[in-house]
């Protein structure tokens, strides 16, 4: 895992937001995390708030990266629920800092493999609200692949990418429409957020949860069920060639270029129709990258790996992911 420690959270002054006024999601907060302030809105009988977290939307590619301040430098991470690590930080952005590096093995991406190395960090503040103590043993391992984001028509700057094991720990609520995490109240019983939705209409998919914490949807494609993991650092849908070959899918014209640990182009595009995404929804149609991935990432016994679910569908729908639930989140249409 990421080596990220033990996490505290400060109360301030900055906004809250309750399920009452917005769809929101509970999360708990890591041990160390500090009690939250309230405010005073109903839900049940329980009054609980909510903090967002701001994360910023990159220019045309649909991913989502956050403010991150390691050892007093600022920097920013990429969202990346495909990650293995709770924390992986960058290798030139570690050797900016002075930290020695020491090799550990090697680090597994679409597209290619690199090295990978720890190094000891002391504290990571996470969207000025999680706090991350000493990691003597933190992952490190090369992103520059992503150096082409931007936000706001200035570059990203990408020092590193959050996973899912550690939005898992802190209970969080990822809001592809909104940009934002949200963290809950640290009283806010388990599963607030996802019955605040249900009662507002939404519809709620199960999610299954595989090795090193990732979230993994099923859908149904041409009446077999396949699991796709939920990737909010993927721009596109990716299939295994050997379903979209088994399901006889429909070739799209052109091809895609996908960035992973390497650049590789020219991989073929499929379309699949009538998706199904839980039990009462469904997708009129999705294009696929067909590309092998890692199988070998999610857990022996749940449905067979069909690929990854990427982010610009589930940002249309103004999607959430509960950690705290482990439940996919599609808000009733106003």
């Amino acid at each position: 895992m990421g080596g990220a420690g033990s996490g505290s959270q400060g109360a301030d002054k900055r906004p809250t937001e309750s399920v009452a006024d917005v769809p929101t999601c509970p999360m708990k907060s890591l041990p160390l995390l500090a009690a939250l302030a309230l405010l005073p809105v109903a839900f049940a009988e329980t009054r609980i708030a909510f903090q967002p977290v701001p994360v910023h939307s990159t220019d045309k590619s649909n991913l989502f990266v956050i403010d991150v301040e390691t050892e007093g430098r600022p920097a920013r991470f990429l969202l990346d629920t495909g990650c293995a690590y709770s924390l992986a930080y960058d290798t030139g952005f570690i050797k900016s800092l002075g930290k020695e590096l020491e090799e550990t093995g090697e680090a597994r991406g679409a597209g290619g493999k690199a090295t990978r190395y720890s190094a000891a960090i002391s504290k990571t503040v996470i969207g000025g609200r999680i706090e991350l103590g000493s990691q003597p043993k933190a992952t490190v391992i090369p992103v520059d692949h992503l150096d082409h984001l931007t936000v706001g028509g200035e570059p990203a700057d990408i020092s590193g990418l959050m996973g899912s094991s550690l939005l898992r720990k802190v209970r969080a609520v990822f809001d592809y429409g909104g940009s934002r995490l949200l963290l809950p109240s640290t009283d806010a019983p388990a599963g607030t957020y996802t019955t605040a939705m249900k009662q507002q209409g939404a519809t709620v998919v199960p999610l299954e949860e595989g090795r090193f914490g990732f979230p993994y949807v099923v859908l149904e494609l041409e009446g077999k069920e396949f699991a796709f993991l939920l990737d909010t650092g993927a721009n596109a849908n990716i299939i295994e060639p050997a379903i979209a070959e088994e399901l006889e899918l429909e070739a799209v014209d052109g091809t895609s270029t996908v960035r992973g640990m390497h650049k590789t182009g020219g991989v073929p595009k499929f379309r699949a129709e009538d998706v199904g995404l839980g039990d009462a929804f469904v997708l009129d149609k999705l294009v696929f990258t067909a590309m092998a991935t890692q199988a070998g990432l999610q857990e022996d016994d749940g449905p067979r790996l069909g690929g990854v679910f990427g982010t610009p569908v589930l940002k249309q729908l103004n999607a959430r992911i509960d950690f705290d639930s482990n439940t996919l989140i599609l808000p009733a249409k106003e």
